[in-house]
């Protein structure tokens, strides 16, 4: 397992100011359920604000650097590490990116929050009523320059269908890959 390197530490003071991860207990997962609660929380909190600062896209549960800090000899057992997992699921950060429930695509951002920040972008550039791809949003020139240029097309297709659900934007079936669906923003 990967674990926190020291040349990290500004990035972890900025992620972590109250030092959790320096706190062996946090480590544990704890027994009663409203301080669990709080801790999967703080976990999930840490992790996205980690992930958003280093940009990453995937969380592997038995690499991820956060789970053991060396210095203080601890590390976040696997029972630990899948209910970080599902705390980033239940609330819209992550998804399992394989079928051996190993691996985590992170979001920084929930699919509601993406699809605001989609159609504002929309709404800015006059995007509304014309068909794009899915790989146009998150990689195409409408994109360029946007905090979700390089967003993956899982992602973005959940925002969309949030959009779908809000009247905002309509999605068009038929496509064989997700890159390929089209789209287009409507007026509210």
């Amino acid at each position: 397992m990967a674990t926190i390197a020291s040349n990290q530490t500004a990035l972890l003071k900025e992620c972590d100011p109250d030092n959790f991860l320096n706190f062996p207990p946090f480590y544990t997962l704890q027994l009663v359920e409203t301080t669990k609660k709080n801790q999967l929380l703080i976990w999930r909190n840490l992790i996205v604000k980690y992930s958003y600062l280093r940009k990453l896209k995937t969380l592997s549960l038995n690499e991820f650097e956060l789970f053991e800090n060396q210095q203080i000899g601890r590390r976040l057992d696997e029972e630990g590490r899948k209910a970080v997992a599902q705390e980033l699921i239940e609330s819209g950060h992550g998804e399992w990116a394989d079928a051996s429930h190993n691996t985590l695509q992170i979001t920084w951002r929930t699919p509601s929050d993406w699809a605001s920040v989609f159609y504002q972008h929309a709404m800015e550039y006059e995007l509304i009523e014309t068909v794009y791809t899915v790989y146009e949003l998150h990689s195409g020139d409408i994109s360029r320059g946007t905090e979700f240029h390089g967003l993956d097309a899982s992602t973005c297709m959940r925002a969309l269908e949030t959009l779908v659900h809000s009247g905002k934007a309509q999605i068009f079936d038929g496509a064989e890959t997700l890159d390929e669906t089209g789209f287009k923003f409507l007026r509210s």
